[in-house]
């Protein structure tokens, strides 16, 4: 079955609780490799466009019998949401579920929604349990990227499981949740299986994009995330250049023009903590070569 990217291009700028990063997913489930994918559905004429997809693309599909509303979002604008009745007239979202051939899955999926069982959902939507048991904090309020430096020792570590550069690049290869650390090897396999699904459906740009935001410095502090794509390793000093750089949060560095940060670490096994002006910077290089 040869994937029609234009067409899921298409359908998820007319999907307002997805967006571009959402494409392999797709991929993923009309080639069989993901068994339910859960979108959110924003306004009813939104569901009808899914189920024109759906049907020209030979996909079941179902929805919650429950609609969505705002519980509370984080500092960074995350949105964590709580179920209220369909009847709820002051409600408009949904959750919209589709497969390739399991309609078995698709019912599980609604039942799981109404349990609130995380890890029970976690799992059915594919994700590794070790992830899927560590959202139990997040969810109740525990802030994602606190976990995953809290999980996550050392300095060096593989691109696959850097979900900081959905934050500043709005980019992660893997699907969208939070993986327990960076370090994950559930969230790696994911990431490699998807990137091959890129490679192999003609996604070859795309794939290698996110890639290149995955495999960067970052520099992390309680208001900000930096990402720098130009970066030097040698004997105990990272060489940071500013000009390229982009961030999210605020821009502390925004006057220096086209300079070089030089950061000392003693050993990659440490955390590396670097401060400048008073703040306070986790230090973290995504990079398979010094794993």
């Amino acid at each position: 079955m040869k994937i029609n990217s234009n067409q899921i291009f298409e359908l998820i700028n007319n999907l307002s609780g997805i967006e571009d990063r959402h494409l392999l997913e797709f991929v993923a489930v009309l080639k069989g490799e993901k068994e339910v994918m859960r979108i959110h559905i924003n306004k009813n004429d939104e569901y009808a466009l899914l189920e024109k997809f759906c049907t020209e693309n030979s996909l079941l599909i179902g929805h919650s019998d429950f609609k969505l509303k705002v519980d509370w979002v984080n500092e960074i604008g995350d949105t964590f949401l709580q179920d209220v009745p369909w009847e709820d007239e002051s409600a408009e979202m949904f959750v919209a579920y589709i497969s390739k051939s399991n309609q078995d899955a698709l019912k599980r999926a609604l039942t799981i929604e109404v349990s609130g069982e995380h890890l029970d959902a976690g799992k059915l939507y594919g994700y590794p349990e070790c992830c899927c048991i560590n959202y139990e904090k997040i969810s109740t309020g525990e802030f994602w990227i606190n976990s995953l430096l809290d999980n996550s020792d050392g300095l060096f570590f593989k691109p696959w499981n850097n979900k900081l550069a959905y934050l500043v690049h709005s980019y992660a290869i893997f699907p969208d949740y939070f993986p327990c650390s960076f370090t994950c090897k559930g969230t790696e396999k994911i990431s490699k299986q998807y990137y091959k699904l890129g490679l192999d459906n003609g996604l070859v740009d795309f794939v290698e994009m996110q890639m290149d935001f995955m495999s960067r410095t970052y520099l992390i502090s309680e208001e900000s995330a930096f990402s720098f794509k130009n970066y030097v390793i040698s004997d105990n000093t990272i060489t940071l250049n500013t000009e390229d750089l982009q961030f999210h949060g605020l821009n502390v560095f925004h006057d220096m023009g086209n300079t070089s940060l030089e950061i000392p670490y003693p050993n990659k096994q440490d955390n590396l903590y670097w401060y400048w002006k008073g703040i306070k910077f986790r230090v973290l290089v995504f990079n398979e070569k010094y794993t």
